[in-house]
């Protein structure tokens, strides 16, 4: 349970910093990668893979969930 934290912080920043950021003509694909439709306690219990919505808030996360 070392990465817990760290991954949270990482889904924190991700899902709800990085989207006030930005700007731009393509800044749009971002906000759409790190939108997250309060699906962040999914992946912070990890538990996301067992939902198909397919709208997770930190795709790259999988892994983890799969090793836990």
């Amino acid at each position: 349970m070392r990465i817990w934290p760290s991954y949270l912080l990482c889904i924190a920043v991700n899902s709800y910093i990085i989207p006030y950021l930005g700007s731009g003509p393509r800044w749009f694909l971002e906000e759409r990668a790190t939108a997250c439709p309060g699906g962040a306690w999914k992946n912070a219990l990890f538990i996301d893979n067992f939902y198909e919505d397919w709208q997770i808030c930190f795709g790259w996360g999988w892994y983890l969930t799969c090793d836990f």
